[in-house]
């Protein structure tokens, strides 16, 4: 671990690894990164460490989204996130949706280890708890839609 780096010094490693993968970062109302504009947002009004978190766990996506074998694995989610209704209402789209979720918050901690980010396991991992709570919740309602996954809504 690095000692003496501050929040903001770790977010800036974070945005600095994204812009290497070929993404942008933007400071907005929603937590997302969109795959085919390449571009990531966090929300800018949530305290500085959760945003670190947050950046950690869409950094992951980019992680998945790059992997050869993303559009194999994870076909129907993309297949339900590209309108298909019937699709995404699917217990398939919902699981691989999940696991996706999960794996995202992983790979956000390794991406943390390899950055030599200062990051308290436990902590991190109890704030993607609270969210991995949302996405389990969301798959399991039938009549919700994957849009409000991520939210308390």
């Amino acid at each position: 671990y690095s000692k003496g780096l501050t929040i903001m010094n770790q977010i800036a490693k974070v945005e600095n690894w994204v812009i290497k993968q070929g993404y942008m970062v933007h400071y907005g109302r929603t937590d997302e990164v969109c795959r085919e504009s390449k571009i990531m947002t966090i929300t800018s009004t949530m305290r500085t460490i959760y945003k670190l978190y947050t950046m950690l766990h869409e950094a992951g996506h980019i992680i998945l989204y790059e992997s050869p074998n993303y559009s194999k694995d994870y076909k129907d989610v993309e297949q339900g996130e590209n309108g298909d209704l019937r699709h995404s209402n699917s217990l398939i789209f919902r699981y691989k949706k999940v696991i996706e979720e999960i794996e995202a918050w992983r790979l956000g901690y390794e991406l943390a280890i390899k950055l030599g980010l200062r990051i308290k396991k436990e902590k991190y991992d109890k704030y993607a708890a609270k969210y991995v709570i949302t996405y389990i919740k969301a798959a399991a309602n039938t009549t919700g839609s994957y849009h409000k996954w991520g939210t308390d809504e």
